[in-house]
């Protein structure tokens, strides 16, 4: 039987193009943003920076690069304490309002595993639903059969991946065949909730001729977009409680791997044009 609440779905911005943020006088951009290991800031005091200048460097292997979203100048790099009671750096930015792209940012050479991984690690991309995990952490995983790309976005109100794949295809259609192709993945599977059949009707329209690639519909209910329920209903297979070091059972234990649809066409994005992560939808209604 199918488990989950069927919590009623409000998805009244569905159909709304976003509105960017008007550009505040001073942006703070915390150098923990990702599960894992604090970035480490790589600008002081005075420093000119531009949308897509990295600021902070992944400070670990499970880490991600922090680029600045905003062009202007640095105003200060002092800890900032977190929700959590912590404490990480923070980089504080006056803007100019300009919104002025870095120059070096450039579409990455990628020929190879090693070179897309690099990129992907450059790209300072982690899971954009909600987790913050580090893609290029996951990408490592070995014998992995299937891509299954989670848009099922079961949350009762939110409506940034029903956007995503109405505005972005192109991008998420690159950024899944890249992954693909780089890592040797042969079955792809788009699974998207059956509440939203505009972004089914496209999706199918548009991986008709990739092969290994399917879109699967899904009950509407939450939490659907959960990664063990996703890879379950997605491949019919079942994420293991415990992995084979006795940690808890990862979708790689499945030969799965599980990116937002968001994630993977910010990636495509990245591959496409060279600018970073640095913007993300969010969903204002209640």
């Amino acid at each position: 039987a199918a488990l989950g609440a069927h919590t009623p779905h409000d998805k009244a911005t569905a159909a709304s193009k976003p509105i960017p943020m008007p550009l505040p006088a001073q942006v703070r951009i915390l150098m923990s943003q990702h599960i894992g290991a604090p970035a480490k800031a790589l600008v002081k005091k005075g420093d000119e920076v531009f949308v897509g200048t990295k600021i902070g460097e992944a400070g670990g292997f499970v880490s991600a690069n922090i680029h600045s979203s905003v062009s202007g100048t640095v105003a200060a790099v002092e800890p900032f304490r977190l929700s959590n009671g912590r404490t990480c750096d923070s980089v504080v930015i006056k803007t100019d309002g300009k919104q002025t792209v870095d120059p070096a940012v450039q579409p990455p050479v990628v020929t190879d595993k090693a070179s897309f991984m690099a990129a992907v690690r450059e790209c300072g991309l982690v899971g954009l639903g909600g987790a913050g995990f580090p893609t290029h952490v996951k990408l490592t995983a070995k014998n992995i059969e299937f891509l299954v790309i989670n848009g099922a976005e079961c949350e009762p109100y939110l409506t940034p991946d029903t956007r995503e794949f109405l505005e972005c295809s192109d991008t998420i259609i690159s950024g899944i065949a890249a992954v693909m192709k780089y890592c040797e993945i042969k079955n792809c599977v788009i699974g998207i909730e059956a509440n939203k059949p505009d972004c089914i009707a496209k999706m199918t329209e548009l991986v008709k001729e990739m092969p290994g690639v399917t879109v699967k519909p899904l009950p509407s209910r939450y939490p659907q977009g959960a990664e063990k329920n996703l890879v379950e209903n997605c491949t019919g297979r079942e994420v293991p409680q415990f992995g084979p070091t006795g940690a808890p059972g990862l979708p790689a234990d499945a030969g799965c791997v599980v990116m937002n649809v968001t994630s993977v066409s910010t990636l495509g994005t990245f591959l496409k044009t060279g600018l970073p992560l640095v913007s993300k939808r969010v969903t204002v209604d209640g």
